[in-house]
């Protein structure tokens, strides 16, 4: 199978916090996995951004519902290709954007 995203984040967000799980593919092929939580603070996801970005992550997902997504967009909005938010509750994709 083709890869499409070599560094990409999924986030679960939630009131009080942010759930990352970043997938790094190897040169070797291998699928590298680290997951890790996060406050919903703007230190924390200051924090988060930058760990993202420090881990070359190009592509970011974000599951959320309700509003609780807002400071995560706003915070990652404009370092990352792109964005993807969805709402699995519901099953609906809400749109991809660029960043």
């Amino acid at each position: 199978m083709e890869t499409l995203v070599e560094r990409g984040c999924g986030l679960d967000v939630h009131q009080a916090t942010v759930v990352a799980c970043l997938l790094i593919v190897r040169k070797d092929g291998k699928v590298q996995k680290q997951v890790r939580t996060f406050g919903t603070t703007t230190r924390e996801l200051l924090s988060m951004r930058e760990w993202l970005l420090s881990q070359g992550c190009t592509h970011v997902a974000m599951e959320s519902t309700g509003v609780y997504w807002k400071p995560v967009y706003a915070i990652l909005e404009g370092h990352f290709r792109s964005w993807w938010r969805m709402r699995t509750t519901s099953r609906k994709f809400l749109g991809v954007r660029p960043m």
